[in-house]
């Protein structure tokens, strides 16, 4: 489980980069939740509007209520992502534990899906293009793997954009009653989520 004030603004640029979310500041995209929660203003390569409906997709609290309530104690683990970026070993020490698996040994754990942009937005809209009319007339892959290296080529990482103050206690209490029910159903202190 992550903050999920630092989740809402890492999924919108997710959502950006992958081509559904045409609203590129976090602010708009977060100003339009109730017009795409009624099909509205939703990026016509969205395959799922209602992740770009980022309160609820990023309300962990309710979520682990919902799964805590169906599934055993004993078959959930939670993790939280800051246990895990801060001792990623012992974290998988404890997963595989759980899973009754064996420890494989691993040490290293490089970071995955970090922030990245295109360099040209223009290329992705055509491979999008391209990739969608292909799917739906049925042809085959090319083989030749030239799309998948094109769009290799058009990421390139860069650094997190800040939120401005404002917005950051704006999304902390709007996250608040997430943040304090997922301290009451596991038992956590999370006041370092709550500034």
């Amino acid at each position: 489980l992550r903050n999920p004030v630092d989740m809402v603004v890492a999924l919108h640029e997710q959502k950006v980069f992958s081509g559904f979310e045409d609203l590129t500041t976090f602010e708009d995209a977060w100003n339009a939740q109730d017009d795409r929660r009624q099909g509205k203003r939703v990026p016509h390569f969205c395959t799922e509007p209602k992740h770009l409906v980022y309160k609820d997709a990023c309300s962990v609290g309710t979520q682990l209520a919902h799964w805590k309530s169906i599934v055993p104690e004993d078959r959930l683990q939670v993790v939280f992502f800051d246990d895990f970026r801060e001792d990623p070993v012992k974290i998988w020490q404890e997963l595989q534990a759980f899973l009754k698996l064996p420890d494989d040994g691993r040490k290293c754990f490089p970071k995955v899906n970090s922030a990245k942009k295109r360099k040209s937005a223009t290329l992705k809209k055509a491979y999008d293009h391209y990739s969608r009319l292909k799917k739906e007339l049925g042809l085959p892959r090319l083989g030749t793997g030239m799309l998948i290296s094109m769009d290799k080529w058009n990421k390139v990482e860069r650094a997190r954009v800040p939120l401005s103050a404002d917005t950051r206690k704006m999304l902390v209490e709007e996250f608040m009653s997430e943040i304090e029910l997922l301290e009451s159903i596991q038992g956590v202190d999370l006041t370092s989520w709550k500034t």
